[in-house]
């Protein structure tokens, strides 16, 4: 005799297993990402407000720019990106554009940066 409820329990607790360990693996995935682009280094400089190294915001802005003008020459838009650089401009004009790319959490933090 076939008991369609224990399927359904089954398949309910592995999508629920399958689910939890793809958020798991993506977390991972996303944090060694982030190590990689970022590094470990820079999570304390963030927290004490420290930018005087690193990539420039000035830099980022350069790069930003030339996706974005290569974007529309192809008729793609970026919106996130064009938004990103916004922010980016944000830290720029308040004094930050030779701080660290990571002083974004500055303007995002709503902190006064000159």
């Amino acid at each position: 005799t076939l008991y369609p409820e224990g399927c359904f329990v089954a398949v309910s607790l592995k999508t629920n297993f399958l689910s939890k360990l793809f958020f798991a693996l993506e977390a991972l995935i996303q944090n060694q990402i982030l190590n990689a682009i970022v590094g470990c280094q820079y999570f304390e400089t963030m927290i004490d407000n420290q930018f005087d190294f690193g990539f420039a915001v000035d830099w980022m802005l350069k790069d930003l720019g030339i996706v974005l003008d290569e974007a529309d020459r192809n008729g793609a838009p970026l919106p996130i990106t064009q938004l990103v650089k916004s922010y980016y401009e944000d830290v720029q004009n308040a004094g930050g554009g030779r701080w660290d790319t990571s002083s974004l959490i500055a303007r995002l933090r709503g902190l006064r940066i000159t």
